[in-house]
């Protein structure tokens, strides 16, 4: 048996278009709770965070995504315990450890924490951090005038110094 060959398509036929309206719209995949409070999140640290630029929107859209998923790691851990029936800790604390842990490293690499936002601040100015820090006088716990001006303050609200 010799297998046919296949037609040559006509150009007059067109592929079946689905008519507007008919069934059901398929819901896009990426349109979830979980995506909509991440992009609830996103907004919110745009606004806290004015300095972020368009270049930092991945590292930003991760940072909200550790977030949600952070608290539903929580919620598991607060609505089942911590520990198993064998009273050792349950696997989803060292995740949510981890998970907390890795947050915070973004939180460094967006400048969310203080210091981190004064290294970029001083990066900004072309001044190191660790020069400041060490050109800074550290205070001494013996000078007299602080520590007078503080037993002053206690007395003055009632408590002692001990």
């Amino acid at each position: 048996m010799v297998p046919a060959k296949p037609k040559a398509k006509s150009p007059t036929v067109f592929p079946l278009v689905r008519k507007p309206g008919a069934g059901r719209p398929k819901k896009s995949p990426f349109v979830t709770k979980r995506s909509i409070a991440v992009q609830r999140y996103l907004r919110d640290l745009k606004l806290a965070a004015p300095w972020l630029e368009l270049a930092d929107m991945p590292l930003a859209r991760r940072f909200c995504e550790l977030q949600v998923l952070i608290a539903a790691l929580f919620f598991e851990i607060r609505s089942n315990g911590m520990f198993d029936t064998k009273k050792q800790p349950r696997f989803v604390l060292e995740t949510y450890r981890r998970a907390v842990l890795a947050q915070a490293a973004v939180a460094r690499e967006l400048g969310l924490s203080p210091l981190s936002r004064r290294q970029l601040a001083l990066s900004a100015t072309g001044e190191d951090l660790a020069a400041l820090l060490a050109a800074k006088p550290v205070a001494r716990e013996t000078d007299n005038e602080d520590d007078d001006e503080r037993k002053q303050q206690a007395k003055r609200s009632g408590f002692r110094n001990g």
